[in-house]
């Protein structure tokens, strides 16, 4: 299996036929076009370029190339964080978002974090059994 970089049907289709590749996969490309593995065998072109260079704090020093450690995980975690959002929009019945900035995905993705952990409730008994269940907390903008 070969995951990342893949755009297009003949780029897959070749390393398929050619580089000993069993499947491929197109995580990110998913988040934004569901639609997409659909069309590719169709034969329909598709566009999966991805939103990579806008995924960032900024440039230069609050950029993913930051000499602060911190600047550098939070632009990191930000942009796994802006395709969690896609896909949390998915499974609320929405449509991708494609210009969804970067900054409130992020702290989108800390608010419902924060919202599940509180739920999350555990007795002091010996078997901690859950009292909650997070499962109920609706997605950040799917209410």
């Amino acid at each position: 299996m070969v995951t990342g970089g893949f755009r297009t049907a003949a780029g897959m289709a070749d390393a398929i036929s050619n580089d000993g590749v069993d499947m491929i996969g197109l995580g990110r490309p998913l988040c934004l076009a569901p639609s997409a593995p659909a069309a590719l065998l169709r034969g329909e072109p598709v566009n999966l370029d991805q939103p990579e260079r806008k995924l960032r704090l900024g440039p230069g020093l609050v950029g993913p190339q930051s000499p602060i450690k911190l600047l550098r995980a939070v632009n990191g975690l930000g942009s796994m964080t802006w395709y969690n959002e896609q896909l949390i929009r998915l499974g609320a019945g929405l449509e991708p978002d494609p210009e969804l900035n970067f900054l409130p995905a992020f702290i989108s993705m800390q608010k419902r974090d924060k919202r599940m952990a509180r739920a999350l409730h555990y007795d002091s008994g010996p078997k901690g059994a859950r009292k909650d269940d997070a499962r109920a907390i609706p997605a950040a903008g799917s209410a």
